[in-house]
C-alpha cells in the first residue's frame, strides 16, 4: 500500500548557502478518521472475490432445474418459483410494488423480473457469505472447505439462517440438519451446484 507521505532527505539551502549534509525531513501530515476509516474499506476482504453472476446462475439452476432455465416452473409443494425457484410469496408485495406483477402465474411468465430478483439475490448473497465466513472460519478451521460461491449457494438453498445451523452441525460433529420434504441433502445440493459451475466453464472455455 503507497503509505501516506514519504520521509525526504536532501540538502538544505539556507541564505544562499548550500548544506550537503543537513538533513531535513518534512513534517507527517496528520491523518484524519475519515481517511483511516476509507483506508480500511479499501482493503481486499479475505477469501472473497468478484462472482460470475452468469456461472453462479447455472449453477443453481443445476440442483434446483435439472440444469435447465426452465423460467415457468412450478414447485407444487411450495411457493418455489422459475429457473431459480425463488420463493414467491417471501417477493410478493416487491413483486407488486415494484414490478407490478400481482400472481405467481405472471412471475413465472416474467424472465426478465426472475432475472432482476436473482441479481438482487446474488449481491445480498455476497454480503451473507462474507458474514458467515468471518463467524464460522475460525470456529471450522481446517474444516471449513468451502468457496464462496458454495457459501452463497447453501444460502439460496437452505436460507441464511439454515446455512449457520449446517456449518454448527460440522462444527460440532454432528448430523446436518436434514432439509423439509424431498430436498436434497446439502452435500448433494453442492455436488450438483458445482457440477453446474463446471459445466458453464466447458461452454465458455473457448471465449
Amino acid at each position: 500500500m503507497t503509505p501516506a507521505h514519504l520521509l525526504y532527505y536532501g540538502s538544505k539551502l539556507i541564505m544562499g548557502t548550500l548544506f550537503p549534509e543537513t538533513e531535513i525531513k518534512t513534517a507527517t501530515p496528520i491523518q484524519k478518521k475519515e481517511d483511516v476509516k476509507e483506508e480500511k474499506e479499501d482493503k481486499p476482504k479475505p477469501w472473497m472475490h468478484e462472482i460470475n453472476y452468469q456461472q453462479f446462475k447455472r449453477g443453481i439452476v443445476q440442483p434446483e432445474n435439472s440444469g435447465q432455465f426452465n423460467y415457468g416452473a412450478k414447485n407444487p409443494l411450495s411457493s418455489a418459483s422459475g429457473a431459480y425457484q425463488i420463493l414467491y410469496n417471501e417477493h410478493k408485495e416487491e413483486l407488486r410494488d415494484k414490478y407490478g406483477i400481482a400472481t405467481r402465474d405472471e412471475f413465472l411468465l416474467s424472465k426478465d423480473t426472475q432475472e432482476a430478483i436473482m441479481d438482487a439475490r446474488i449481491k445480498r448473497y455476497e454480503k451473507d457469505a462474507y458474514d458467515l465466513y468471518i463467524e464460522y472460519k475460525p470456529q471450522l478451521k481446517e474444516k471449513f472447505i468451502f468457496t464462496e460461491e458454495e457459501i452463497m449457494a447453501l444460502v439460496h438453498f437452505a436460507g441464511r439462517g439454515g446455512t449457520r445451523k449446517y456449518l454448527g452441525s460440522i462444527r460440532d460433529g454432528k448430523t446436518p440438519p436434514p432439509m423439509p420434504g424431498l430436498n436434497l441433502t446439502q452435500e448433494q445440493y453442492l455436488s450438483e451446484f458445482n457440477f453446474g459451475l463446471q459445466a458453464y466453464e466447458d461452454n465458455n472455455a473457448d471465449e
